[in-house]
């Protein structure tokens, strides 16, 4: 993961919960930027970390939390699961 645009990365979801269903579950990741961060670049910066991870046969929905757009509760949620970084 690009540590030029992350002040921490959570994996959460059905990964960590033990109820991933293969060829279903994805790999759900939130980012959480560092400040000042532009978000488009962020993704951007994230295309190899995501095709490699597909290219393993991992989909994967990333998240760079926003919170002014979204909600509180996905932060609680994915703090749950394991710190990536």
């Amino acid at each position: 993961m690009p540590k030029k645009i992350a002040k921490s990365a959570y994996i959460f979801g059905s990964t960590v919960e033990n109820s991933l269903v293969q060829g279903e579950s994805d790999i759900d990741m939130l980012i959480i930027p560092k400040k000042g961060v532009n978000l488009k670049k962020a993704y951007n910066a994230l295309d190899s970390m995501v095709e490699e991870l597909l290219e393993r046969g991992f989909p994967v929905h990333i998240i760079l939390y926003d919170p002014s757009r979204h909600p509180k509760n996905l932060l609680e949620t994915a703090k749950r699961g394991i710190k990536a970084m």
